[in-house]
């Protein structure tokens, strides 16, 4: 299964994107959209503990690309899905942090911020 595997989603289900960012709702979200447009086999949904990014909750990030977005919500996921997932292209007002060709993950500039992330 995990050969035919395009992406692999991590959504924090830590305190502040319970609160925040509704995350079980999100990523129930998330698995239903996959389902029915037929991405579920090759996008797997993970729900992680704390992903220690609480001033950007609901986050997420999927992989292999290595794009973190911040707030997402249910409102967010269909558009997700279709604009990341299926046409590859990252929905940049969510984007918070992305992975550069150098493995150093670049904050967005729509969300500027003097944080380091370890």
């Amino acid at each position: 299964m995990m050969d035919s595997l395009e992406k692999h989603v991590f959504i924090c289900d830590g305190i502040c994107c319970v609160k925040k960012g509704d995350a079980h709702e999100v990523i129930a979200a998330f698995r239903e959209e996959l389902k029915a447009t037929g991405m579920a086999a090759k996008i797997k949904v993970s729900e992680v503990r704390c992903m220690s990014r609480c001033a950007d909750a609901g986050s997420m990030v999927v992989y292999p690309e290595g794009v973190w977005y911040q707030g997402v919500s249910t409102d967010d996921v269909r558009e997700i899905v279709q604009q990341h997932f299926i046409e590859d292209r990252p929905v940049q007002e969510r984007v918070a942090y992305s992975l550069s060709e150098e493995g150093k993950f670049v904050r967005s500039p729509l969300f500027p911020s003097d944080e380091t992330i370890v």
